[in-house]
């Protein structure tokens, strides 16, 4: 057997392959220290097992849906998502209420009539237990003889109509307001708005005619010293609402959901120098809207934050807090993973090929 001769340029392309191959196997093993780099967080884990507090921004797509474990054994789901999702969603429910030893949702809030938000409703109604359904001052023309008294909007958004259809004759169902929505010891959930009847489009009061975003509850929730502030989709003016309303010390917070899935319109510079988040949350998926926005992004870079997250490219970020008050991230995709085997293939597929080229080279010599 003839001894094979390998060029200066083969060691060179097998020195690569075998360098690449070591560099993604040290990413994977040093993965969460990397993580740790990558971002200024306390602290990123790969599950969080040391909190009896836990806020997950589940990946649902161009849309949003949060899930919140209190210490009690409590759970909030706060959206559904689009309807497209509802399977997925239900699904991670079912997964964490598992984990959790829980078998109802405590609370469901449904912010605002958008279809990205309450898409999924009807899925998640059908297929887990809901103690007591939220919902905003918005009315579908149904209720006009039930509610209709009340001076309160309408809509005919249909994921929403046949959400509260189904939900009015099977579950116990009120109008969020604003008000202290749960608390205990430890926590304390509160809605800071809306603080309007009716959110109209224009000036016309018409009631057919609303801005179902700035019906949106802006939710503050507590959690030993931590505030975590949640924005459905709620616009500048709510905002400034916000602002007019409540001392500046009250909505200083560590963890801000960003409203509108980063859309320009919202989180604007004077709400942020408020608010003053450490992180951003942005519930986002592939969408033609441009969210999130670069002036979004800018204004939050601008703003100090620590990081900013978004789902679509984290996908379901869940976010703890300690004994110790120290915020915990799991991010599901902490860096753009490879499938290792089959970087390992594709490594070996690729020297076959190189010494079989060697070998056939030698060959016709």
């Amino acid at each position: 057997m003839k001894k094979l001769n390998f060029t200066k340029e083969d060691y060179i392309r097998y020195s690569l392959i075998v360098f690449v191959c070591v560099v993604y196997l040290l990413i994977q093993i040093f993965n969460n220290q990397i993580s740790m780099l990558l971002f200024k967080s306390s602290r990123i884990e790969n599950e969080i097992t040391q909190s009896d507090f836990e806020i997950d921004f589940i990946d649902v797509g161009q849309g949003d849906s949060i899930l919140i474990r209190l210490p009690d054994d409590k759970l909030i789901l706060v959206d559904t998502g689009p309807e497209k999702s509802s399977k997925k969603l239900i699904s991670y429910l079912k997964k964490r209420m598992n984990k959790f030893d829980i078998n109802k949702i405590s609370y469901l809030i449904l912010t605002h009539p958008d279809s990205d938000h309450v898409g999924g409703s009807l899925g998640v109604l059908k297929n887990i237990k809901v103690d007591k359904i939220l919902r905003p001052k918005i009315l579908i023309n149904s209720e006009t003889s039930k509610y209709g008294n009340l001076g309160y909007g309408y809509t005919s958004s249909e994921n929403y109509v046949e959400t509260i259809k189904y939900a009015s004759k099977k579950f116990d169902m009120e109008f969020f307001d604003t008000n202290t929505l749960i608390k205990s010891k430890e926590y304390k959930i509160d809605f800071l708005t809306p603080n309007k009847d009716v959110y109209f489009s224009n000036n016309n009061n018409d009631l057919n005619d609303i801005n179902t975003n700035e019906y949106s509850p802006i939710i503050m929730i507590e959690y030993g010293g931590r505030k975590i502030l949640l924005t459905g989709d709620a616009t500048d003016k709510t905002e400034k609402e916000l602002l007019s309303l409540y001392e500046k010390e009250m909505l200083d917070v560590d963890i801000l959901k960003v409203s509108h899935h980063g859309s320009k319109s919202s989180t604007s510079e004077e709400f942020l120098k408020v608010v003053k988040p450490e992180y951003a949350i942005i519930s986002v998926g592939k969408n033609s809207y441009g969210h999130p926005a670069y002036e979004l992004l800018k204004r939050l870079d601008e703003s100090n934050v620590k990081d900013t997250l978004s789902t679509k490219k984290y996908k379901t970020i869940k976010i703890g807090i300690d004994d110790n008050l120290e915020i915990l991230i799991s991010l599901e995709s902490e860096i753009e993973r490879i499938d290792l085997p089959l970087v390992f293939t594709i490594c070996l597929i690729s020297i076959a090929i190189l010494c079989k080229k060697q070998i056939n080279s030698k060959k016709n010599i």
